[in-house]
């Protein structure tokens, strides 16, 4: 999966874009579930670089499907630099 190349790459922007993409299309084919758990993991990850657009991206996502993501805000400090 290329959520997992991007991991081992230590790439946590392009792990987390590439989960947002995967919620999106676990979306399209029906599965809620597995979309929503990719979003949460996704926003869990773009948070904790403090990828902002990214989170906002994600949250609109989740939100068109009435995906509830918790209420973390964004604004908390980055607890790694952007890879």
């Amino acid at each position: 999966m290329v959520v997992q190349c991007w991991a081992d790459l230590k790439q946590p922007f392009r792990q987390a874009y590439a989960l947002m993409q995967a919620g999106a299309a676990a979306l399209a084919a029906g599965k809620r579930a597995k979309g929503a758990s990719h979003f949460g993991r996704g926003i869990g990850l773009a948070r904790s670089i403090g990828a902002h657009l990214l989170c906002h991206q994600i949250e609109t996502l989740a939100a068109r499907a009435r995906i509830d993501l918790g209420n973390e805000q964004i604004g908390d400090k980055p607890k790694a630099p952007l890879g």
